[in-house]
C-alpha cells in the first residue's frame, strides 16, 4: 500500500474543478492513488489522482448537476480556498500536514466553521503573496490571533525562530539582522562566539 512518503506528487490543498484535495486517502487494489477530496458543497469522497488531473472527476454528482452548490458565490476565491485548507489541516487526520496543526491541538474556532464569518473577520487577502498566519503559533485559528501575512513575515513567526531582546525590544534574529544591516549568518556567528550585547548591536 502506498504511503504519504512514497507519493511522488503531493496533491494536498490543490483545487480541481469543484474539488479541494484534503489529503492522501489510500491506494486501491491496482495501486492507484486515492485522495480525499471535499466538494465546494461540503461533500467528501476519495478520488483517483488520475481522474483529478485529467478532469474526469470535477466534483460531487449533485454539484455537477447544479443541485448542491453553495450560493454565496465565493467558492473559487483565494479566501475560500484558504478557509477550506485551514479546516482540512486542523480537522482531517488524512491531511498530509495534519500533524503540524490538528495533530498538536490547533483548531478552528466555532465561529469560523462558517465561511461567511471567516471572510467578515479576515477580509480579503491584500495580495496573492499573502496567506493566513497565526500571531501566536501555539494558538488556534480565531479572530484576534490571525492575520494576512507574506511569506517573509510568516518565516519570522515560526516556533523555531530565535528571538533577541535589546533595549527592551524583542525581535527575531532575521529582523535584528535586517535592522543592523548585516546578514543572519553574521549575527548568528557573533552570538555563537560570545560577543557582548553592546558589541553585537553596535558593530557593523
Amino acid at each position: 500500500m502506498a504511503t504519504v512518503h512514497s507519493i511522488k506528487f503531493n496533491l494536498s490543498d490543490r483545487v480541481f474543478g469543484l474539488w479541494t484535495v484534503v489529503g492522501f486517502h489510500s491506494s486501491d487494489s491496482r495501486r492507484r492513488t486515492l485522495w480525499l477530496c471535499r466538494c465546494r458543497c461540503g461533500a467528501e469522497k476519495p478520488v483517483r489522482a488520475d481522474h483529478l488531473r485529467s478532469g474526469h472527476s470535477k466534483g460531487c454528482p449533485q454539484c455537477r448537476k447544479g443541485k448542491g452548490c453553495y450560493r454565496h458565490g465565493q467558492c473559487g476565491t483565494p479566501e475560500y480556498r484558504t478557509w477550506n485548507c485551514m479546516l482540512a489541516r486542523c480537522h482531517y487526520t488524512n491531511a498530509i500536514n495534519y500533524h503540524r496543526y490538528g495533530g498538536r491541538g490547533v483548531t478552528v474556532c466555532d465561529r469560523w466553521l462558517k465561511f461567511g464569518n471567516f471572510l467578515a473577520d479576515m477580509g480579503r487577502k491584500p495580495s496573492p503573496k499573502h496567506s493566513i498566519d497565526r500571531t501566536d503559533n501555539e494558538g488556534n485559528y480565531e479572530p484576534g490571533n490571525c492575520r494576512w501575512a507574506t511569506a517573509k513575515e510568516q518565516c519570522r513567526n515560526t516556533r523555531r525562530n530565535r528571538t533577541l531582546t535589546h533595549d527592551g525590544k524583542t525581535m527575531c534574529m532575521a529582523a535584528w539582522a535586517e535592522k543592523l544591516g548585516i546578514t543572519w549568518a553574521t549575527l548568528s556567528w557573533r552570538i555563537k562566539h560570545g560577543w557582548s550585547p553592546d558589541r553585537i548591536f553596535s558593530s557593523k
